[in-house]
């Protein structure tokens, strides 16, 4: 009963909440609207749950319950928002928002700040976040839009770039790569098709990050596509210098796409040929 009423609570929430929202191709609407009981949003939102209800019944304090505990809290701040939503009220929101998810504990995170982009890790080790929270404003709508000014503040990248679209510097990644090909002089083809490959797989989102994705995901999300030989090659190719260029520039310290075999290529059969010997009449099978 439990798990039935977790799927309709949680399908209920998927279609008709506007709490999620897809944008661009960062996460497939497939993976999002699937009722697939694996590798599917709902997959994960069930799993999680369960986890919560049993840490809950052991006495501990869960993301869930906190947010129970401080829904009227939320409600009265986001209503506020209408009046005041100057720069001290949305940081004290957004340092609520936080401490209900559990990401304020010093214990347990580390954290780092630039500007907007809150990059959080867990205490003691090393190596790029594997979760960056962006504080932005704005209707949803806006927060879409790569010319929209919807950051807290701007974020100023190492070449003193300033970014002020949160949906911009969610795209920075893939376009730091992309800067990164064209210095290669790289041929335009081949820069759209490598950051295609990387987009199907941020669409597909088997991890948060690319730089979290353990090897076993990776091939796990490889193996279940059913491509051909070339197209097997070509995303092995980008893959693989996607995660070459991560541990370059320090995004990473992991190459997880070694992990990815070598495509065999495909055996050329040999064809039939019927050829008639006019003179004879007799057919001749010849194999070329």
């Amino acid at each position: 009963m439990l798990s039935k009423y977790l799927d309709e609570e949680v399908t209920a929430a998927r279609l008709d909440s506007d709490a999620l929202v897809l944008g661009e191709d960062f996460i497939s609407e497939h993976y999002f609207t699937t009722d697939a009981r694996a590798q599917s949003f709902q997959a994960k939102v069930l799993e999680r749950r369960k986890a919560w209800d049993t840490v809950r019944e052991e006495g501990t304090d869960v993301t869930r319950s906190r947010f129970l505990d401080n829904r009227s809290a939320l409600v009265k701040a986001f209503i506020g928002l209408a009046e005041n939503a100057d720069t001290d009220t949305l940081a004290a929101l957004y340092e609520q928002v936080r401490e209900i998810l559990g990401y304020n504990n010093a214990l347990r995170w580390d954290t780092e700040r630039e500007g907007p982009v809150l990059r959080i890790r867990t205490r003691g080790l090393s190596g790029a976040a594997p979760l960056v929270i962006i504080e932005a404003r704005g209707a949803l709508d806006d927060l879409l839009a790569k010319d929209e000014k919807t950051l807290s503040s701007t974020y100023c990248t190492d070449d003193d770039t300033q970014i002020t679209s949160a949906a911009r510097l969610l795209s920075r990644e893939i376009e730091s790569w992309c800067t990164a090909m064209q210095a290669m002089r790289l041929s335009p083809q081949t820069i759209e098709l490598r950051a295609y490959h990387i987009r199907r797989l941020a669409g597909d989102r088997p991890a948060d990050t690319p730089w979290t994705l353990a090897p076993s995901e990776l091939l796990d999300w490889a193996g279940r596509h059913s491509w051909g030989s070339e197209t097997a090659r070509a995303m092995r190719s980008s893959l693989r210098r996607f995660w070459a260029w991560g541990i370059a520039t320090g995004r990473t310290e992991q190459n997880t796409a070694a992990v990815i075999p070598m495509i065999r290529l495909e055996q050329l059969r040999p064809r039939r040929l019927t050829l008639w010997r006019r003179h004879s009449g007799l057919r001749t099978h010849v194999f070329t």
